[in-house]
Order: structure tokens, then sequence, then C-alpha cells
């Protein structure tokens, strides 16, 4: 299936995480949260669950995609900049989303679905980027999609409005495969405030 659209439930599941953080933060509160950490990794078993009951093997995936996404270039400037607040992870039959929560604010999520064979990897940065950006952003998609980032022209790229704030945009590079993209964000000041990488077969 080729589509450059994220699955609708996907969409549902991330207009509402303002509330869903909410709620952890309620939790919190009466002493029912997960557990948090500030230095160590959170596993799949510490993070928040939402959505589908997830057999063990689910589990086995997607705490080795967490591990995965945490050696990243993008989750890696994160926690350069701040420490991990707490995490979610939510499943769907064939389908998986985690949320890291930075204490400064800044996100992370990665999403996964062999449904539509998508991947996803976005992350919001608070402090914006220091080192250069296209660099950055390739070691990103060589870490996320193997060598050779799905074919991105890293040499062509094109300037779009963000859907979401209007002040801000978004450098868009393309590969030849699974309508594979790298996304560099940037305020209105122009500096890079945080990255997409999306690929959907």
């Amino acid at each position: 299936m080729h589509s450059s659209e994220m699955n609708p439930r996907w969409r549902h599941w991330r207009s509402s995480l303002p509330a869903l953080w909410a709620l952890l933060a309620l939790c919190a509160c009466v002493g029912t949260a997960p557990r948090t950490s500030t230095d160590s990794p959170l596993a799949i078993n510490d993070c928040a669950r939402f959505g589908d009951t997830a057999s063990s093997q689910q589990v086995a995936d997607a705490d080795a995609l967490r591990a995965a996404t945490e050696r990243g270039p993008l989750f890696a400037t994160l926690k350069a900049a701040s420490s991990t607040q707490a995490c979610r992870v939510r499943f769907e039959p064939g389908a998986v989303e985690i949320h890291w929560r930075m204490t400064d604010g800044g996100w992370l999520r990665v999403a996964r679905d062999s449904r539509i064979e998508l991947y996803e990897q976005e992350a919001r940065l608070v402090v914006p980027l220091v080192e250069e950006p296209t660099a950055w952003l390739r070691q990103a998609a060589v870490a996320a999609f193997g060598e050779g980032a799905c074919g991105i022209d890293w040499r062509t790229s094109e300037i779009e409005q963000t859907a979401d704030d209007r002040m801000a945009t978004e450098q868009v590079f393309r590969g030849d495969v699974c309508n594979c993209q790298a996304r560099l964000r940037r305020d209105a000041t122009m500096r890079v405030i945080g990255a997409l990488l999306r690929r959907a077969c």
C-alpha cells in the first residue's frame, strides 16, 4: 500500500497526547503513575500502556524498537539537552507507538504499523539544534532506515508550511523507495526545532 498519510487511528492517538499527559500527571499525584527515570533508559514494561492487550512477542518487539530508537541521533540530541521523564506505549493489532517525554518538554515518538508497512519517528526539540542540520537528519535516517536511507536525495529539498503552526516550516527531503521522507522543522527564526522520518510502502 502506497501512502504518505498516517493511519486515521494514529492521527486520533496523536491528537489525544495532551490529554493523556495530563492523565499521567494526575496519576503521579495519587501515586499510581509508572516508574520514571532521569538517567537510565526506560524498558517497555516501565511505560504506561494504552490500547489493546499485547502478546509477549509484541512486547519483545516493542522493546527492541525502543532500544533501537534510543540509540539513534534524535533521541541522543534530546538526552543531551534534558533527561527522560516518562514514556508511553500503545499497542494495536500489528502496530505499536512509543512516546517519550523529556523533563524540558521535548518529546520523541516512534510508530510502526506492519499492516501498511509504516514507520515514523518524530522529535520535537525545546533547545534548538546546534549541529549541522542536514548531516544530523541524514545520520538519523540511516539509523532508522539502514544504509542508503531508502534512496533519499540529500541534494534536493522543498519547503512546506506546517499544518499545526503557521510560523513554522519543514524542509522536506524525499527518497525513491516506499515514499520515504526526512523532514527538518524550523521556527520563525529558522532554528531547527524538530525532525520527522517517515516510510510507508
